[in-house]
């Protein structure tokens, strides 16, 4: 990937890239609005904050892009992009209540709001939601597969939690851990957008690669500004993930590397030495020994070999976004 080419994506951004497929994506937006109207003069506030967690809509455009790549895409596409989104949303709001997040998208988290039992039945319901509106569809294609992919992302987040305040975990279990939060949804909105169009099953492999390749580059990138971003840019709590134990590319790196009396300061911080330097302390250690150019250097070849999956796809203005979108991955800072 060349400097220009990074160059435009980050003065175009997100919005840029996605511009072609807007009215799809405001679609896909009115088909969440309208299964998630409840008649419960309660449950609505909820419901409206929660809203406003809709924010890249990334599993959507891969969805959308996807079916763009061989013909126009339908009703149906609206549908499965609200599905993923549904799904994500789900697991945002069990998210922060794990790391017990007061942020998300510059807004107050629901379970801030609501408390932490109301915000797991929030989530709960958007699950049931996602897995209502996705038996609605004639090819029961989405139903299973989704279904399936939700148990894996499900998986992903008891792995984590499991391996909470493990500080001798390997690379290669962060590497499982994150492909199952996050990259498989990556991948099964590319396939099932694909699918959706009778797309030839090469393809359809193709853009599921690229899914599973750039969704785990995401997560490395989106684990290093959770060490390194700025909030208000972000839009979410930082630093959950060292404070809540959860242990990330760059601090594996740095245990495996750093001199001894660095590791060890690193360990007593992250095992309950939480000052009020807490998070500048952790970020001099990583940026001082390299780790978060590491992590960032591990996302990148990730990225590289995502564009070398939809290369093999028609010429087309989506293939075209697919590949800018690996460069925005890269270059984000938010």
């Amino acid at each position: 990937m060349s400097a220009p080419q990074e160059e435009t994506v980050k003065s175009n951004g997100l919005m840029s890239i996605l511009a072609p497929i807007q009215e799809d994506l405001k679609a896909v937006s009115t088909v969440i609005d309208d299964v998630m109207k409840t008649p419960s003069l309660k449950v609505r506030p909820m419901l409206d904050q929660v809203r406003r967690y809709r924010g890249k809509m990334l599993r959507p455009a891969f969805c959308i892009l996807a079916g763009r790549c061989f013909k126009e895409v339908d009703r149906d596409h609206h549908h499965l992009g609200a599905i993923v989104e549904l799904i994500h949303t789900a697991t945002l709001v069990h998210d922060d209540i794990l790391d017990r997040a007061d942020k998300r998208r510059r807004e107050e988290t629901v379970n801030l709001t609501w408390g932490n039992h109301a915000a797991v039945l929030l989530g709960d319901f958007l699950f049931a939601t996602a897995f209502g509106l996705s038996s609605n569809l004639e090819d029961p294609l989405a139903s299973r597969y989704l279904a399936w992919i939700s148990g894996v992302v499900c998986q992903g987040e008891i792995m984590q939690i499991i391996e909470t305040g493990n500080l001798d975990l390997q690379e290669v279990d962060y590497m499982e851990i994150i492909e199952k939060k996050t990259a498989y949804l990556f991948a099964a909105s590319a396939r099932v957008g694909a699918e959706y169009v009778d797309a030839p099953r090469e393809s359809v492999d193709a853009l599921a690669d690229y899914g599973m390749r750039l969704g785990t580059a995401f997560q490395i990138i989106d684990d290093c500004l959770d060490l390194v971003g700025d909030e208000e840019r972000v839009g979410k709590t930082l630093g959950t993930d060292v404070r809540q134990g959860k242990v990330t590319l760059p601090v594996i790196h740095f245990l495996r590397t750093a001199p001894d009396a660095e590791t060890a300061r690193l360990r007593e911080l992250l095992s309950g030495g939480q000052g009020d330097n807490f998070l500048d302390e952790i970020r001099a250690l990583l940026i001082g020994n390299g780790s978060l150019a590491f992590a960032r250097d591990r996302a990148t070849p990730l990225a590289e070999e995502a564009v070398e999956k939809v290369a093999t796809l028609p010429e087309s203005s989506a293939r075209d976004s697919f590949t800018e979108l690996a460069l925005y991955t890269l270059s984000r800072n938010r």
